[in-house]
């Protein structure tokens, strides 16, 4: 009988070992994290993260100790910063910073839509000649093409950043310690290239006012066939502001 368990115990050592610094959970959370990538090795190195540099703020591998990092100060084991990662504030502050961002796009997509100035045009001036629905055609055109290309832009960063939110949702109700740690770092990463992108794209959108400027003889608008009004167009700032949240 003691022999048959010391020749099960090279067994169980081996086992133990290969499950030391292993972060085990439930089937069912796996799959709900398993689209969430998260980097857990180093990509110079090709190396797991085992440490963590306090003051460049970055998970590293023995690799980048012994290199990059090696007079450091503030380098401590990765497990020592990652404990207790589920419970605290970062990925709360990470999915607040996404609303607020998913909250501006909404709001720059229904500043800039605009009415179909042309039909209004078409309906409500139906005796205008011709050359004037042209020019106004024309115009409308341009505006709108600029408008939808400003649309096209925000309704990308938001689908970017619903993906986000998303993901930040399965690691705040799924993932491990290690899990949130890394993972928070690098959607962060993410999000602060989209509201940089959507700074630059709110600080570029204009608003449009297209009116009608009538001939001053109006009252003898059908002896006016050559020119019976004028389109101005007024081109300004939109005044839109992306609301930073907290970071």
């Amino acid at each position: 009988m003691r022999g048959r368990i010391l020749s099960r115990l090279p067994k169980v050592n081996k086992a133990t070992k290969l499950s030391r610094g292993h972060h085990l959970i439930s089937i069912d959370n796996y799959r709900s994290i398993q689209h969430v990538t998260v980097d857990q090795t180093c990509r110079q190195h090709n190396k797991k993260f085992d440490w963590f540099c306090k003051s460049h703020d970055e998970p590293l591998c023995k690799a980048c100790v012994s290199f990059e990092h090696k007079i450091c100060p503030d380098v401590v084991p990765l497990e020592d910063v990652t404990a207790n990662a589920k419970y605290s504030t970062v990925i709360q502050d990470l999915e607040d910073t996404i609303n607020r961002s998913l909250q501006n796009i909404e709001d720059f997509i229904r500043d800039q839509t605009i009415s179909d100035t042309r039909e209004k045009a078409v309906r409500f001036f139906d005796e205008l000649q011709q050359r004037l629905l042209q020019e106004l055609s024309s115009i409308s055109d341009e505006c709108l093409s600029e408008s939808i290309k400003d649309l096209n832009d925000f309704e990308n960063s938001q689908k970017t950043l619903t993906k986000l939110k998303e993901q930040t949702l399965k690691l705040k109700y799924f993932a491990s310690d290690l899990h949130i740690f890394l993972g928070t770092r690098q959607i962060y990463e993410n999000l602060n290239k989209e509201i940089k992108s959507l700074k630059l794209a709110t600080s570029n959108s204009r608003n449009y006012n297209i009116e009608l400027d009538f001939h001053p003889l109006i009252d003898n608008l059908f002896e006016q066939f050559n020119k019976v009004a004028k389109i101005n167009i007024e081109k300004r700032e939109s005044g839109l502001l992306f609301n930073d949240a907290k970071i």
